[in-house]
């Protein structure tokens, strides 16, 4: 009897071979596939990549419904097309599918004329992160009475894993907010189009996105990086509207926080 390949390295091959003819019309219907033959097969098969294609092309455009509304179904529908022929879901989770879907945009050459378009979907992916991040009960500042005065320069705070800290050249946090709701896109014209920071949190059933002031958002941004008060409060001195008392109440108003550290 002859030697035959071990049945995993022959199922990896076809797995392989399957997805290959799925992504690429140009490729032979995969000799494994099916039990008819010829055209029938060919055409069953056809129906299945392209509901494929389909399916994960609409998961795109779901995923990132303002960048979609930016450039219009058309040219929204064409860019997801493209990055999902070249990006297959690596887990079965299809939740998990578009992280790289900005750094796609980055390279996309049709959409090198919008720059904000990578970070809009940075934006988005930050929002489904935050959705389906994990339940936590953010701390109330009273939490701080429970330490010593002296102390207080020296904690250290864990946020919450909804929280995500973003800052980019243009107002990506105001147009995103002005295509939430019916008809709010009318106020796009008023935006002043400048650099924003800005905050992705849920601190219980719904997202919160909101613009940050810079020497907030640095304060923020300090203390997420795990360092102490004190410094974090030196590094928002460094703008000249920092208010120490403001910042350290709007950490405790917005619910990042789910632990104080004292070590």
């Amino acid at each position: 009897m002859k030697n035959r390949p071990p049945a995993t390295k022959n199922w990896c091959d076809q797995q392989t071979q399957f997805a290959q003819a799925l992504l690429d019309p140009a490729k032979d219907l995969p000799s494994f596939v099916g039990k008819t033959v010829g055209k029938l097969a060919q055409k069953r098969f056809n129906v299945y990549r392209n509901n494929i294609m389909v399916s994960l092309t609409e998961a795109i455009i779901d995923t990132y419904p303002v960048v979609s509304a930016l450039v219009g179904e058309e040219f929204a529908t064409a860019m997801a097309r493209v990055y999902v022929g070249d990006n297959l879901p690596t887990s079965p989770v299809l939740l998990d599918y578009g992280e790289g879907y900005a750094a796609f945009i980055e390279t996309f050459e049709p959409a090198a004329n919008l720059p904000m378009l990578a970070d809009m979907a940075k934006l988005e992916w930050a929002w489904l992160g935050a959705y389906h991040a994990i339940d936590e009960t953010p701390l109330s500042i009273e939490a701080l009475g429970d330490y010593p005065q002296e102390e207080l320069t020296s904690l250290r705070f864990q946020f919450c894993a909804s929280v995500q800290l973003l800052r980019f050249d243009h107002p990506i946090f105001s147009i995103w907010s002005a295509h939430q709701g019916e008809g709010t896109t009318d106020l796009l014209g008023d935006i002043v189009q400048q650099a924003e920071c800005g905050l992705v949190n849920r601190p219980k059933w719904d997202v919160d996105v909101r613009v940050l002031e810079p020497a907030t958002h640095a304060f923020f941004k300090s203390l997420y990086g795990g360092y102490p008060l004190g410094i974090a409060i030196d590094k928002g001195n460094s703008f000249s509207s920092f208010d120490p008392a403001s910042a350290i109440g709007a950490l405790f108003d917005t619910k990042v926080i789910s632990t104080i550290i004292t070590k």
